[in-house]
């Protein structure tokens, strides 16, 4: 079983049982992911930022919206934004999320008709909606709305700085599903090359820094995993369960799906 300690620059590292009796004078340990990565690799590292400025305004990156519009209109502009095509007030009521009712999606369509933002074109004895594309507001509203596409290029465009690049880089998760919510943490897996050590100065400073810009630039919690293919391959061996996760839902960001191996069933 590998727990895991806070070290003295403020990230947890797995610990492998061995690791774990020399590190008994240490704070006690706390646990992992739920499986917790019981493989035998020994250099692995979990990074994870445990506190969040309470002052920073968090994201649920399937509806980023919410951030700075919380009530009936981010929603509604959410779904117009998104569509590409006029729709129907029922239609729109009933593809937001959170779901807003439908006689609260009409009188949210008729307040945003009257301010230019959103266009109301009579179709026969329905009403149909589009985003006003002219209007000044239609810039900042499509960057609310795609701002877990942003998050990725920004992930690769760090990544791009590493002194050492690594074999792939894959959000995982609810991240990466669309289901989670405003206080879902943002798992990241960032794949070592076989021949930087864990413990490589230059690749701990870039990875720490990957771990605290996604935190800044979201307000969400980072939990950052850092393994090599020698390790992930270890892993696979031991039955992880953890691999087939990232290889079922994770976005890969840098490198393929390929370099995650799936794990091996038990006989």
């Amino acid at each position: 079983m590998l727990r895991a300690r806070d070290d003295s620059r403020g990230r947890r590292q797995l610990l492998t049982a061995p690791a774990r009796a020399r590190a008994r004078t240490l704070p006690a340990t706390v646990a992992c992911r739920s499986s917790e990565h019981n493989s035998a690799h020994v250099n692995s590292i979990r990074l994870r930022r445990d506190t969040v400025d309470p002052e920073v305004v968090r994201v649920d990156l399937e509806y980023p919206m919410g951030a700075v519009l919380p009530s009936a209109q981010g929603p509604v502009l959410a779904v117009l934004a998104r569509s590409g095509r006029p729709l129907t007030g029922r239609q729109i009521a009933q593809l937001t999320r959170p779901r807003v009712s439908q006689s609260r999606t009409a009188a949210v369509l008729r307040d945003l008709a009257a301010a230019g933002v959103v266009s109301a074109t009579p179709a026969g004895s329905a009403v149909l909606y589009e985003m006003n594309t002219e209007h000044l507001l239609y810039a900042p509203i499509a960057a609310l709305v795609t701002a877990r596409e942003r998050l990725w290029e920004r992930i690769v465009a760090q990544v791009a700085t590493f002194e050492h690049e690594p074999v792939a880089v894959a959000v995982f998760g609810s991240a990466a599903r669309g289901d989670g919510h405003v206080g879902s943490d943002i798992d990241v897996l960032v794949v070592r090359p076989d021949d930087v050590d864990d413990d490589n100065l230059l690749w701990r400073h870039d990875v720490d820094e990957l771990d605290g810009a996604i935190q800044r630039w979201t307000g969400n919690a980072v939990d950052l995993l850092s393994w090599s293919p020698r390790e992930l391959a270890e892993m696979a061996d031991a039955g992880e369960r953890l691999l087939d996760e990232v290889r079922a839902d994770g976005r890969f960001l840098v490198g393929s799906r390929s370099s995650v191996p799936t794990a091996r069933r038990p006989a």
